[in-house]
């Protein structure tokens, strides 16, 4: 592996055939040779010579061809590398790398805070009622909460009636402490107008965290098939309920 100082001495080792670090020998051995006896001859080469040189040796590192096929797939994954190689060529190397590199994150924050939400009606399996069923693509983190807790709670009272929710978790592996006070208060918000919420496929660390901060209000099913069951439940217990109270002592 070719290594020296810069970038631009490495692309010169580079291309100069370098495959070791032994070539550091070579190049300390000739600038002592250089700095003691052609110092004086050194100085008449011009710098358009030296900058040939190092541009000969770096134009091999542009990889001008993945452009095209970036260009069909997903164009602005081309912004970050168009960014820094115009600030680059305008301006200073460590400006243009620097803007490239904020932009990139700022993509990767954007995606994070901004993920992908399916809102579908569904009939729950064996009966002919609905529920809305809530998909998230990825894993729900400080950034993104508040938005997936308002598309979730504007989805849930969008409807005429107030369907069961469903919130299907087979995508989300992963979610931090101020995602479940967040979605604590989404279910707090649901229950207020008695709105049942289920958890769908939601693997062990998800749900220990969410029902960590939710208790009770959190409730995981492992199949469409149980909100029925859980309404049958509460049903039962509200009738039960009812009829002790009017029982005579």
């Amino acid at each position: 592996m070719p290594t020296t100082g810069s970038f631009s001495r490495t692309a010169v080792n580079s291309a100069s055939g370098v495959k070791t670090p032994m070539g550091g020998i070579y190049t300390g051995g000739l600038v002592i040779l250089c700095l003691a006896f052609l110092m004086p001859y050194c100085a008449f080469i011009p710098k358009a010579t030296l900058s040939a040189v190092i541009i000969t040796a770096v134009v091999f590192s542009v990889e001008y061809e993945v452009v095209m096929p970036i260009w069909k797939s997903k164009r602005i994954d081309l912004l970050p590398g168009f960014a820094c190689f115009l600030g680059c060529l305008f301006y200073e190397l460590e400006m243009g790398i620097g803007l490239g590199v904020v932009i990139q994150v700022i993509m990767l924050l954007y995606h994070a805070a901004r993920p992908g939400i399916e809102v579908q009606i569904k009939k729950v399996p064996g009966s002919s009622k609905n529920y809305l069923c809530i998909t998230p693509n990825q894993g729900v983190v400080f950034p993104s909460v508040s938005y997936v807790r308002n598309l979730i709670s504007k989805a849930g009272i969008r409807q005429d009636t107030l369907l069961p929710v469903v919130i299907d978790c087979s995508h989300i592996y992963q979610v931090d402490y101020t995602a479940a006070k967040g979605f604590n208060a989404m279910l707090g918000d649901f229950s207020s107008r008695q709105q049942e919420v289920f958890w769908l496929s939601c693997n062990t660390s998800v749900a220990d965290t969410i029902s960590a901060i939710a208790g009770d209000l959190f409730v995981k099913i492992s199949g469409p098939h149980q909100v029925l069951e859980d309404q049958r439940d509460g049903e039962e217990d509200q009738l039960l309920l009812e009829c002790q109270e009017t029982s005579p002592v």
